[in-house]
């Protein structure tokens, strides 16, 4: 589950934990995602979490614990300043912002696919 720092993916943590599902939380600042892994496992369910940037091949690589039955990619957002005028936006910062908004979610998606093709189920 990418950016399972953030309140959202925080909270998307919790609910499918409530349900059972075992966990791998996934940020960049260990300490935000250890406070939603401590939440996760007082449902009693498994929680691994893994610090990588998911816009980079290595940090996408798939880790789950059994099946991979979801991939919630929650990461995404601006790098840099959220309220920049168009023109003004500078390459690295778009490339940034597309990096973490779209790269991680394709990345992370390309790895997750084999496991749900081979059990022939799985959402992502």
């Amino acid at each position: 589950m990418t950016g399972s720092g953030g309140a959202m993916g925080g909270a998307i943590a919790v609910r499918l934990a409530a349900a059972g599902a075992r966990i791998v939380l996934n940020y960049r600042i260990p300490e935000r995602a250890a406070v939603h892994q401590a939440a996760v496992e007082a449902h009693g369910v498994p929680a691994v979490s893994v610090t990588a940037s998911t816009s980079r091949p290595a940090g996408a690589r798939a880790r789950y614990l059994g099946r991979l039955d979801i991939l919630v990619n929650t990461v995404g957002g601006i790098k840099g300043p959220a309220r920049v005028p168009v023109l003004d936006i500078p390459d690295e910062q778009w490339d940034g912002t597309v990096a973490v908004s779209l790269t991680a979610t394709f990345l992370c998606t390309r790895e997750a696919a084999p496991a749900m093709i081979a059990q022939r189920s799985g959402k992502s």
